[in-house]
């Protein structure tokens, strides 16, 4: 699945779209995905059974507002996209200054999936005294 450049994906109203992908996504450019700005609205779910066996990509500066259910994919994010909703992925590589939103109401949103985990508490870093730099805390 792609949606780059100025591509949208529009869903509004009371409707809704579930993404089933087994291959690469690729959400890139300047593009929309789920103008409806519900994430429960729009999710992608990620069919690979093996770990790190697929590739999420959100590039550029597109916005996406999802729900993705992908366990075993490897999410990409570079550039400056923004992202509200939530993911459940193996893991997650970033570059560059990317911007992540939980959406609270998807709170309930995996109960009952297999293997599935809940937001249960956080805190939001505010400050530059609040946050911590990645090399100082992992170490050389």
């Amino acid at each position: 699945m792609m949606v780059v450049g100025g591509a949208k994906v529009n869903v509004t109203g009371n409707g809704s779209a579930e993404f089933y992908v087994g291959g690469t996504t690729i959400l890139a450019s300047t593009g929309v995905f789920n103008n409806s700005l519900d994430p429960s609205k729009a999710v992608i779910y990620g069919l690979s059974t093996t770990p790190g066996g697929q590739a999420i990509t959100m590039s550029g500066t597109s916005e996406v507002h999802a729900a993705i259910y992908a366990p075993n994919a490897t999410l990409t994010r570079s550039n400056s996209p923004t992202f509200f909703g939530s993911t459940v992925v193996n893991s997650v590589n970033i570059a560059g200054t990317v911007s992540y939103h939980y959406d609270e109401n998807l709170g309930d949103f995996y109960t009952g999936k297999t293997g599935s985990y809940k937001m249960e508490d956080w805190q939001e870093l505010i400050s530059q005294s609040e946050r911590f730099d990645y090399a100082t805390y992992n170490g050389p």
